[in-house]
């Protein structure tokens, strides 16, 4: 499974997870609802934002190696480790490149 496939996949568990669990919290407990869904809003945000953190730099979308060192071409960076074609931005490229 390709990277960028796995990330969205838990993306989605976890959006599916806190919402069951806000919901049973909310049922069982008769907690006020505004107070477990901003709770759950903010757990999702931080744990997807979490999850997204590697497509910060320049990283091969399909295996996850670096793409530091490669050069841009029209369509995007081609990995040297596996051939996929990832589409990295220049300001990405750059910001890894001095860094």
């Amino acid at each position: 499974m390709r990277l960028l496939a796995k990330a969205r996949l838990k993306a989605f568990g976890v959006l599916i997870g806190v919402g069951v669990a806000a919901f049973s919290v909310i049922s069982i407990a008769t907690l006020p609802t505004a107070a477990v869904v901003g709770v759950a809003i903010t757990a999702v945000a931080v744990v997807v934002s979490k999850i997204g953190a590697p497509f910060d730099k320049a990283v091969c979308h399909s295996c996850g190696d670096s793409l530091a060192g490669e050069r841009a071409g029209a369509y995007g960076v081609i990995c040297p480790g596996c051939g996929a074609l990832s589409e990295v931005s220049p300001m990405v490229l750059e910001r890894t490149r001095q860094a």
